[in-house]
């Protein structure tokens, strides 16, 4: 057997290995610290050890994706590694596993023997591969949106699906609570009116339509107004925005508008229970 041209000190090769089992390749630890030569059937059963795991997920990858090329940008490695990888393995082996052609590539009757195991370790090659990445990423903390209880099952209901649609590797936590508003644990808060202390970082996302509305009941007893002044005579029910100094019911149809001073019979901070009041007939 010819021996390679490879040294390695004598130290590293007994460096915690137990080297027993390579005694039948013809070589046998040394008993000092001289420099020896490894026989070049231990480097290769050594090299086979290392490579014919990468080299099967190569051949996987290869037949899969039907070229050398498509296999090398996936793995992304040069084309060259990938023809080399596979013709190692078929040297390995000692038999043939591709039938090249300019158009296409075929196993041999070696290769689809050994194709399904070759599959198998290109999978665990990516499970592992990805797996690794993932412990990499930073863990998404979530999104914490607050909202009131009314708005927010009208606004966010229809978003969330589509926020977690573009966005899968965000948790988001939502709470309707109007109590949260103030407290500040919070990322984003939908609010309809800003906060006292102004210290958070704002902006409008829109105004929601405001209709003048009351039952065919109410408008039977107190009558329909026709102009804006005639407001002042009937029973109003608003947000508690109303009572806020010098608040303005504004009118606008085309190029006319008006303003009329709202006082308010009921003044409420719930959209719900203004709407349950107006069905039930209390005002405009």
């Amino acid at each position: 057997m010819r021996e390679s041209p490879c040294l390695v000190p004598a130290r590293l090769a007994r460096g915690g290995v137990s080297l027993s089992a390579y005694a039948g390749l013809g070589w046998r630890p040394p008993s000092s610290d001289e420099t020896i030569r490894l026989p070049e059937r231990l480097i290769e059963a050594v090299m086979n050890l290392i490579w014919t795991p990468a080299q099967l997920a190569m051949l996987a990858k290869v037949v899969d994706l039907n070229g050398f090329s498509a296999a090398a940008r996936a793995l992304a490695v040069p084309k060259a590694a990938v023809s080399r990888a596979v013709a190692d393995l078929e040297k390995t082996l000692g038999v043939r596993v591709l039938e090249r052609t300019t158009r296409r590539i075929a196993l041999t009757s070696a290769g689809r023997l050994l194709y399904p195991h070759a599959r198998r370790i290109g999978e665990e090659t990516d499970a592992a591969r990805a797996a690794i990445a993932k412990l990499r990423e930073p863990e998404a903390r979530p999104l914490r949106v607050v909202a009131d209880p009314t708005y927010g099952r009208v606004l966010l209901s229809p978003l969330v699906p589509r926020f977690l649609e573009a966005f899968a590797h965000v948790p988001l936590e939502v709470a309707l609570d109007a109590e949260q508003l103030t407290e500040g644990a919070w990322d984003v808060a939908i609010r309809t009116r800003p906060p006292a202390d102004g210290s958070t970082r704002q902006r409008l996302l829109g105004a929601p339509p405001a209709l003048l509305c009351a039952t065919p009941a109410y408008l039977q007893r107190r009558g329909q107004p026709e102009r804006p002044d005639d407001l002042r005579g009937h029973d109003l029910l608003t947000p508690d925005a109303a009572l806020l100094p010098e608040f303005r019911l504004l009118l606008e149809r085309g190029t006319q508008r008006a303003e009329v001073p709202l006082r308010p019979k009921l003044a409420v901070d719930d959209p719900a229970v203004l709407h349950a009041a107006t069905a039930a007939g209390l005002g405009v």
